[in-house]
C-alpha cells in the first residue's frame, strides 16, 4: 500500500512517496536553540514508532533523555539532523560551527554501508559543525575538512588539508541504531538528490530495515555515482573539454568497466589493452584508504604497513566494443592478483608488467585467455616512494624494452632468481632485455621521470617536469658518453624549461583545490607520445603530447630538428586540451594504430602524491588523503577532424607482419618487427634484403637481430 510521508525538518527535507515508511515520530525542527513545533515525543509517541527523526535545537529535560535512551536500548531507532546532534549534549565536543564549501569525503567503511553504499564524494555549501566526539564504536561514514590555524583567513581558522571532522555516523545501542547527520541547515543542502537518498535509507536503517531502498526510486538510486558537486558522467566530462578546434575528443572507455587506468598499449589483433592500478598509491599494504579518515590526528609519519595476505587488485585486460558504437563495453581480464602494476608491453605469447620492485612476464600457455604461468625477470627495483617507480614501458628497435623510472631507484637489481647482480638504476631512462638477462641505464636524470617514447628512426625522448624540464631529447647514451670520456656532460638536452601552462581555471581555484611544486608550470607532467601515426595532416607530424593532471590540460609541443638534438616550440597560445573539471586528471598519451591520440583520464579528486603543504604523509611518501578515489577512470581519443583512414593491416601472418613494416603508423610497424622477432626471424630476415622506404630501417633490425646483417648493406644504407 502506498503512503506518504512528509518530514518537515527546518523546511522540507523530504516527500516519500513510495513504500510505506515505517511507523515514525518526525520531530519538526525550526531555528537554532528554538523549540519544535510539535514538541518532544511522549512515551505513548515512542510506543507507536520504530524510529524517531529529531531535527530541532531543543534542551531536553532528563526525563526526555531516558525516554529516548530506553527507546534505542529496546530496539528503536533514532536519526539526529543538523540542530538535534548538539541538543543538550547529546553528543560531546566544542561544536565549533563554520558555514561554506562541505566537501563530503565517503569512507571506506562508509562505501560499503547501507546508508551511504554507492555514492561518490560530493560537495555542498551549508554549515558544518566540528569539534564533536564520536563514540568508540561508532562507524564513520563520511568525512570532511576540519579548520586549522596552518590556514587562516583573517582571524578565523579554515577548514583544510590537516584534520577531518565525522559528517555522518552511525552507532549501535542495545538493540537499537542511531545516525548522526550533521548537513541540512541550508534548502540546498535539503534538496540535495544523494542527501535525500541518505535520509530516506537513514530511517529504514534505524528502523531496522535490510532493505534501505525501498523509499527510493531506481532514477534516485542512479544518480548517486554522479550526484551534483561530484565527478561528472563519462560523458558530460568529455564535453566539458576545451579541444584544439580541429581536433574531436570522444570516450573509449570508462568506469565500471575500468578503474584507475595508468597504461594502455594494442595486440596484433587490434584490441586495446589496459593495466589498472585500482590501489594505487597504497598497495595491498594500505595504510592507505583505511586509515585515511582518522590518520589526520597523528603527529608523526606513520610506519609501513605489514604485508597482507591477500591477492592484489591492480590487473591487466583488454577491451572490447561488442555493440559498435565505439566504446568499450566487455573487459576480458588476462592476469588479476597484480599489486601496484604501472605499466606492461607485450612479449611472445603473454605480457611483460612493471610492478615494482619486479618485472614480471605473465604467459598464456594454453592460449585459454588467460595468464598460467608467472615468472620474475628482474627484481630489486626502488619502492620507497611508489609514484616515483619505474613505469611506461615501450618497445625499441633494438628489441630492448625502455621505460622511464622515478627518484625511487635503487642500489642492486638482481636477476628474478637472484644470482645476476645489475648494480643500481636511478632516475631517467632505462632499458632491459626480455628475457631477463640484461638491464641498464640509457640517460640519467634526477627527478621523477613518468613516459618515454621513441621514434621512427630510434630517436629518444622523455617527460620529467618536477625540476621544471618538461621534455628531454637523448642525442646519445650514457654508456657513449662514458666510453668517449665526455666527463659529466648529460646525455640528455632540455627542449622545454618553465613553459608557461593555460589552464581554464584561475591559479586561486587550482592552488586552493590542488598544490602545485612549480606555480604556473608543469610539476606532474606525465605521458610522452610523439606523433608518428600517419591519419593526421603533416604539420603534426612530430607533435610532442603530454598530459599535465594538476592543472587539467593535454599539452601540445611542435618537435623539430635543432643541429644534433631537438628544439620544441608551443605553436598555439591555449592548450590542446583543458577542462574546468576539478575530478579530470589526464596523466598518459599514446598513439594508437589507427593514428589518433588516446588519453588516460585517472579520474580523481587527489592526484598529487607529496603534498607541500605538510600534511601527514604515509610510509611511501604519499599525503594522507580522504579524497583519493579508486573506482573511476577513462580513456579518451583525440581525432583530427581531417584524419586521413589507414590501410588495414594484417599481424597474425608473417606475410601480413612483412606489408607491416611499411605502414603509415610507427606503432602499427613497431609491433610487425616485434612479432617478426619472436617468429621465424632468419626465414623473415631472408625476405627483406631488398625492403624501400620506411620499411627499411625495420628490415636491418630484424636482419641484424637474425645475425644475417652485412657490413656492406650497412654501410650502403647510411650512405
Amino acid at each position: 500500500m502506498k503512503a506518504t510521508l512528509a518530514a518537515i525538518l527546518c523546511t522540507a527535507w523530504m516527500t516519500i512517496t513510495h513504500a510505506a515508511p515505517p511507523p515514525m515520530f518526525v520531530q519538526k525542527g525550526t531555528v537554532e536553540g528554538a523549540p519544535s513545533k510539535n514538541g518532544f515525543p511522549t512515551a505513548a509517541d515512542l510506543a507507536k514508532a520504530k524510529v524517531i527523526v529529531l531535527g530541532g535545537g531543543d534542551q531536553w529535560t532528563d526525563e526526555q533523555r531516558r525516554l529516548i535512551e530506553a527507546f534505542v536500548e529496546e530496539g528503536g531507532g533514532v536519526v539526529l539532523l543538523h540542530d538535534a546532534i548538539t541538543a543538550s549534549g547529546w553528543v560531546k565536543g566544542e561544536a565549533v560551527r563554520w558555514s561554506g564549501t562541505i566537501p563530503m569525503f565517503f569512507t571506506p567503511p562508509g562505501r560499503e554501508n547501507p546508508v551511504t553504499k554507492g555514492i561518490s564524494n560530493f560537495d555542498i555549501e551549508d554549515e558544518m559543525i566540528h569539534g564533536l566526539e564520536v563514540g568508540e564504536g561508532a562507524k564513520v561514514l563520511t568525512t570532511t575538512w576540519s579548520p586549522n590555524r596552518k590556514h587562516m583567513k583573517g582571524t578565523v581558522p579554515q577548514p583544510y588539508v590537516y584534520g577531518v571532522s565525522p559528517v555522518v555516523w552511525t552507532e549501535s545501542k542495545g538493540k537499537g541504531r542511531v545516525v548522526y547527520f550533521v548537513p541540512g541547515k541550508r534548502a540546498e543542502t535539503r534538496s540535495h538528490p544523494a542527501i535525500r537518498t541518505m535520509l530516506r535509507r537513514s530511517l529504514l536503517w534505524a528502523a531496522g530495515e535490510e532493505k534501505v531502498d525501498e523509499l527510493s526510486t531506481k532514477d534516485d538510486l542512479a544518480a548517486l555515482v554522479y550526484p551534483p558537486g561530484g565527478p561528472l558522467s563519462p560523458q558530460k566530462a568529455i564535453e566539458s573539454l576545451n579541444v584544439h578546434p580541429d581536433f574531436k575528443a570522444e570516450l573509449v572507455a570508462s568506469e565500471a568497466l575500468i578503474s584507475k587506468p595508468l597504461n594502455l598499449d594494442w595486440d596484433e589483433k587490434g584490441r586495446l589493452w589496459v593495466v589498472e592500478s585500482v590501489e594505487y598509491p597504497e598497495g595491498k599494504r594500505g595504510g592507505g584508504p583505511e586509515s585515511m579518515h582518522t590518520i589526520w590526528q597523528r603527529e608523526t609519519k606513520l610506519e609501513k604497513p605489514a604485508e597482507v595476505n591477500r591477492p592484489g587488485r591492480d590487473m591487466v585486460s583488454w577491451l572490447e566494443d561488442k555493440d559498435g558504437d565505439g566504446v568499450m563495453d566487455t573487459k576480458h581480464v588476462f592476469a588479476d592478483d597484480l599489486d601496484l602494476a604501472t605499466s606492461f608491453c607485450f612479449y611472445k605469447d603473454g605480457v611483460i608488467v612493471a610492478q615494482p620492485p619486479s618485472i614480471l612476464l605473465l604467459r598464456d600457455t594454453n592460449k585459454d585467455g588467460k595468464a598460467d604461468e608467472r615468472e620474475t625477470l628482474y627484481t630489486g627495483l626502488g619502492t620507497f616512494d611508489t609514484h616515483a617507480v619505474l613505469n611506461n614501458l615501450r618497445w625499441g628497435l633494438d628489441g630492448w624494452v625502455y621505460a622511464t623510472q622515478g627518484y625511487s631507484s635503487s642500489t642492486k637489481v638482481t636477476s628474478g632468481d637472484g644470482k645476476i647482480d645489475f648494480g643500481g638504476l636511478g632516475s631517467g631512462i632505462v632499458r632491459f632485455k626480455p628475457d631477463g638477462s640484461k638491464i641498464e641505464m640509457v640517460s640519467a636524470k634526477s627527478g621523477n621521470c613518468w613516459g618515454v617514447d621513441l621514434t621512427a628512426d630510434g630517436e629518444m625522448f622523455f617527460t620529467q617536469p618536477t625540476s621544471g624540464d618538461l621534455v628531454m631529447h637523448v642525442p646519445v647514451t650514457d654508456r657513449l658518453m662514458a666510453e668517449g670520456g665526455i666527463g659529466n656532460e648529460p646525455s640528455w638536452q632540455v627542449m622545454v624549461h618553465l613553459r608557461p601552462v593555460k589552464p581554464m581555471m584561475s591559479w586561486e581555484e587550482i592552488v586552493e583545490n590542488q598544490p602545485n611544486d612549480v606555480i604556473g608550470s608543469f610539476t606532474a607532467a606525465c605521458g610522452c607520445a610523439v606523433y608518428e601515426g600517419g591519419a593526421w595532416p603533416d604539420q603534426w607530424k612530430m607533435g610532442y603530447f603530454t598530459a599535465e593532471p594538476t592543472v587539467h590540460i593535454v599539452h601540445h609541443e611542435a618537435l623539430s630538428p635543432d643541429g644534433v638534438t631537438y628544439k620544441a616550440d608551443k605553436v598555439r597560445d591555449e592548450e590542446f586540451s583543458a577542462t574546468r573539471d576539478f575530478w579530470s586528471r589526464q596523466i598518459d598519451t599514446r598513439v594508437g594504430p589507427d593514428g589518433q591520440l588516446y588519453v588516460i583520464d585517472f579520474y580523481n579528486q587527489a592526484i598529487l602524491h607529496n603534498d607541500p603543504r605538510g600534511p601527514i604523509h604515509l610510509w611511501n611518501h604519499q599525503a594522507a588523503r580522504p579524497d583519493r578515489d579508486h573506482f573511476f577512470g577513462r580513456i579518451q581519443r583525440y581525432s583530427h577532424k581531417q584524419s586521413k583512414t589507414l590501410p588495414k593491416a594484417d599481424l597474425t601472418t608473417l606475410d601480413g607482419r612483412l606489408a607491416a613494416l611499411g605502414h603509415p603508423n610507427r606503432e602499427v610497424r613497431f609491433r610487425a618487427q616485434r612479432l617478426i622477432e619472436e617468429g621465424d626471424v632468419k626465414a623473415a630476415a631472408a625476405k627483406l634484403k631488398d625492403a624501400k622506404g620506411v620499411a627499411k630501417i625495420h628490415s636491418m633490425w630484424v636482419r641484424a637481430a637474425a645475425g644475417v646483417m652485412e657490413e656492406n648493406e650497412l654501410i650502403a644504407t647510411l650512405d
